[in-house]
């Protein structure tokens, strides 16, 4: 069924898209331009206290020839595809078919996700009890079985479907990050994103992350698990020792990122170590990179030496 565009017929003011022989289009014309509603048709402006505009579409499947013939348009452009009688049954039919065969798969894509969500949350609840009873070498390799899962459940599902599930691995590599807060050490968190992951803000996510659940008992955080608090979360030094290590692997794994090396200087001048956040700053100077501000680096680490200097004057005060 070829269509033609832009078909013009003396005599008739319409432009047509059809698959109709210009001697057949003269015959539908005569049938649709009887119709009340095809005189209705068109766009129409109206401007009494503000502009507004309505358009009305013509729209009919009329009897033609030993067929039918679908219309649609308004104003001087038509669209009309005509199929004979048995044309249209086995249109229809295919039709029939094809929404058969959708309902069929979306049936199929709802199994397979709550098979994986009944997978998924037996994995979830296993890393929790692990994290209860303070396995933590257990609770590190049901987090690493739950996100392959959930990577492999959806490749199988472009693959069957053809169509991608997007996001949940990522979710599950999320909470995995914030299970990995409870951890005595960021070690683990450290080792999975290494494998995991090629994204930076994960690892500055894993990092911000550590120290605010840390100041969360567990139940507090999931009601699965009774309240106590974690280990070896003595000390704010603790803590922010094991952030550090987290941001140390990070400009490993991303020496030339930028944004990256800004949001460390930012997170260590908030918790007011200067220190931490020049040491930072002064590698990227060295490495000349380039953040998102119109002063950079070298303008940073001369307002953080000041602001050093500053803070040293003042104690000596």
């Amino acid at each position: 069924m070829k269509i033609r565009d832009e078909v013009q017929i003396a005599g008739i003011p319409i432009v047509w898209s059809t698959n109709l022989g210009n001697e057949d289009i003269p015959s539908l014309y005569r049938i649709i331009s009887a119709d009340p509603e095809f005189v209705q048709r068109g766009v129409k402006i109206h401007c009494q206290f503000a502009i507004s505009v309505s358009v009305r579409l013509f729209e009919k499947t009329v009897p033609f020839k030993d067929g039918f013939c679908w219309c649609v348009g308004f104003n001087q452009k038509i669209w009309a595809i005509y199929r004979s009688t048995s044309d249209w049954q086995i249109w229809n039919a295919r039709q029939e078919e094809i929404n058969e065969l959708k309902q069929e798969q979306a049936d199929q894509q709802s199994i397979e996700k709550l098979l994986f969500r009944v997978t998924d949350q037996h994995l979830r609840t296993k890393t929790l009890d692990a994290l209860k009873a303070e396995h933590f070498e257990e609770a590190a390799f049901q987090i690493e079985q739950r996100f392959e899962h959930a990577k492999r459940i959806e490749r199988e599902f472009e693959e069957n479907f053809q169509v991608r599930w997007l996001g949940y691995s990522s979710a599950v590599c999320d909470e995995a990050l914030r299970m990995f807060c409870w951890f005595p050490t960021a070690d683990s968190g450290i080792a999975f994103l290494k494998k995991n992951t090629n994204m930076w803000y994960k690892y500055l996510r894993f990092a911000e992350s550590y120290e605010t659940w840390s100041r969360f008992s567990k139940k507090e955080l999931f009601s699965e698990l009774d309240s106590y608090h974690f280990i070896n979360r003595t000390s704010r030094d603790i803590v922010l020792r094991e952030i550090d290590k987290v941001f140390r692997e990070a400009i490993k794994q991303f020496p030339n990122e930028g944004i990256l090396f800004k949001r460390i200087c930012l997170f260590w001048e908030r918790k007011n170590l200067v220190a931490q956040a020049i040491d930072y700053c002064r590698l990227a100077v060295e490495r000349q990179l380039r953040d998102d501000t119109q002063n950079g680096f070298p303008f940073r680490l001369k307002r953080l030496v000041n602001k050093a200097r500053k803070t040293v004057q003042l104690q000596h005060t």
